[in-house]
């Protein structure tokens, strides 16, 4: 961030908000990937996704949240397991209500064998909905990564970066880690683009932009970086229509505004069909809907990285 910091959901007032506003619009300027970044950008399952909607779609998802579950699905997790030994072992940063620790075991065919997510805050349903064997959850803080990495195979989070103050030191110490114990270990991280300044508004510290993403692991060493953008165009008309317009009307005008809670049928046609069209279309990768950060630390320079799309 350049000049103003703030956590949107810990200091509400409105003046930090607008500054945060305008210190978010001038931090994603020139937001293209440098020419001589060592980050590669992957297009997204081109044609794929008509395939896999019926999979992971949710009644009420955000079309980023969809088009996240689908690049969780599209990881080739049996190919990705040859790397490891007896199945793979997962810690989530950020893991909320669990409710990813039984995403990633469906999606993975069970090749995700052991699973640890941290939150800062306990939550129910890790006792009682998503209690598997191997699966473990338990309290924490991000800042305390180093502690509370347990020789984990690869480190995931689903839109969590964004509420991380220090993104850079997460990253750089799994880095560490990885370099220390010359360990493979393959990081994972979902983040918002700089669209999601305008359908979001208040949403975290920051959104992200591919310069962003190359100046976040730029200290990363002995590793190979991909770039998956989400989404594109027709994602982000879907959210603006259905979800930012209805949140701020509902706001302002006292009755019941058309949105994708109780026009479910509408919106859901109209989602799926944007992520299709999206999917089929080469699209400018600094106006993608949100990002998939890859960075695969103590590769195998004999082994083609194709696990991941």
């Amino acid at each position: 961030k350049m000049f103003f910091n703030i956590n949107t959901y810990t200091n509400k007032k409105i003046s930090s908000r607008l500054l945060w506003l305008i210190d978010c619009f001038i931090d994603n300027l020139n937001p293209s990937l440098p020419t001589d970044s060592d980050i590669k950008i992957i297009p997204f399952g081109k044609g794929k996704n008509k395939n896999t909607l019926d999979v992971v779609r949710g009644d009420f998802h955000t079309p980023s949240r969809v088009l996240s579950n689908i690049f969780w699905s599209y990881i080739d997790w049996d190919r990705l397991n040859k790397c490891f030994d007896k199945g793979i072992s997962v810690l989530d940063v950020g893991c909320g209500t669990g409710n990813y620790s039984d995403f990633f075991y469906q999606v993975s065919g069970g090749v995700v064998s052991k699973y640890s997510g941290i939150d800062i805050f306990e939550h129910e349903d890790w006792k009682n909905k998503y209690a598997r064997e191997n699966f473990s959850f338990s309290v924490g803080s991000v800042d305390n990564i180093k502690k509370i990495y347990n020789n984990e195979d690869m480190v995931l989070s689903q839109s969590v970066l964004e509420h991380v103050e220090n993104d850079k030191k997460l990253i750089d110490s799994i880095s560490s880690i990885a370099e220390k114990q010359n360990k493979r270990i393959i990081q994972i991280h979902l983040v918002p683009s700089s669209t999601c300044l305008y359908k979001y508004l208040w949403h975290g510290y920051r959104q992200y932009t591919p310069k962003k993403i190359d100046l976040l692991l730029k200290d990363v060493k002995n590793a190979k970086k991909y770039l998956v953008p989400l989404g594109g165009k027709g994602c982000n008309s879907v959210h603006i229509k259905w979800i930012t317009i209805p949140e701020i009307l509902s706001r302002i005008i006292p009755f019941r505004i058309e949105n994708s809670k109780n026009n479910n049928s509408k919106y859901t046609k109209e989602r799926d069909g944007a992520i299709i069209f999206d999917g089929e279309r080469n699209l400018d990768a600094t106006k993608a809907s949100f990002y998939a950060i890859i960075i695969d630390h103590n590769f195998n320079n004999q082994e083609k990285s194709s696990f991941i799309l």
